[in-house]
Formats: structure tokens, C-alpha cells, sequence
């Protein structure tokens, strides 16, 4: 337990700095493009854990199976926030609370270590789970399909006398 702890330590170390690193790198490089930012600061971080889905996609799409899907692993998940995170200290925007490039990167490697620490600990992957299935309700559809359907419903109908209308309504 005590080396998978130090592992745990160092592997988290280097994800968020290789994160940082790529985001910068693609800033720099594109000229400040959001996409290729998330795109290169995700690649990097999660390395060949994003590369699985891909070529899924890709061999199913080649077999002419209509199943594909996209099933990011936390790992993955992780690297895709700490970019979201990156690209918004470089475009220095309010929700990032204006810390620096620095203090950023300090305050996330502590979060993630911690977190990694308590998923290894205690199994917190549920948590991330539960997490996804009520952002997933409230942004993709369920959340608002719930709200419209609510609203729809008219109350019931009283018979209307005939004779407030005109021949023209």
C-alpha cells in the first residue's frame, strides 16, 4: 500500500504538469485556439487511454456497426477538466478566481492527488459516477425534458360560453 501510495503521488505529479504543459505548448502554437488546446492538453495527459475509444469508433465505423460509443475512463474525464481548467487561466477568465499560472497548478495537483488518494483509498469512483448521470440529466436533455413536459399541462377545460366570441375568432 505504501508504494502504491508514492506511485499514486508521483503519476499525478506528472499527468497535471504534462497537462499544463500541453495546453501552454498548444496556446503558443495555434495562437490561443480553444480546441486544439483541450484536444493536446487532454492527449497528453491521458495519453492511450483516449486513443481506446477512438479506435473503437474507428473499427466498428469500419465493420459497418452502428454501436459505437464513446466511453471515456475517469482518467481521461480528469485530464479533459484540468485542460478546461488550463485554457480558462490562459484566456484569465473569472472562474478561475484570478489565481496565477502557478498558483493554479498547485492547487490542482494538491486537489487531484487528494482525490486520487481517496479513489484508491476508498473507492470514490461512485461519487464520480453519480456526479456524471446528474450533469448528464440536467444538460443533456433530462432535466429540461421533465420541466416541458410539467408545463404543457394545461389545466382541464371549462366549457367556454359560445356567446363571448364573435363569428370573426
Amino acid at each position: 500500500m505504501s508504494f502504491r501510495l508514492v506511485a499514486t503521488a508521483m503519476a499525478t505529479i506528472s499527468q497535471v504538469q504534462l497537462i499544463e504543459r500541453g495546453v501552454h505548448m498548444a496556446g503558443k502554437l495555434y495562437g490561443q485556439a480553444p480546441i486544439p488546446m483541450l484536444v493536446v492538453g487532454t492527449v497528453m495527459g491521458s495519453g492511450a487511454e483516449l486513443l481506446k475509444p477512438v479506435a473503437c469508433i474507428l473499427i466498428n465505423r469500419c465493420q459497418h456497426s452502428h454501436q459505437a460509443y464513446i466511453k471515456l475512463t475517469t482518467n481521461s474525464k480528469l485530464a479533459l477538466g484540468l485542460s478546461c481548467l488550463f485554457m480558462l487561466q490562459i484566456y484569465q477568465s473569472p472562474l478561475v478566481l484570478g489565481l496565477s499560472r502557478h498558483q493554479l497548478l498547485v492547487y490542482t495537483l494538491v486537489l487531484t492527488t487528494t482525490f486520487k488518494f481517496l479513489s484508491l483509498a476508498y473507492r470514490t469512483e461512485h461519487f464520480i459516477w453519480l456526479l456524471e448521470h446528474q450533469m448528464q440529466y440536467a444538460f443533456f436533455g433530462g432535466f429540461s425534458g421533465d420541466l416541458s413536459k410539467f408545463f404543457r399541462r394545461l389545466p382541464k377545460r371549462s366549457v367556454r360560453p359560445t356567446w363571448t366570441f364573435s363569428e370573426f375568432d
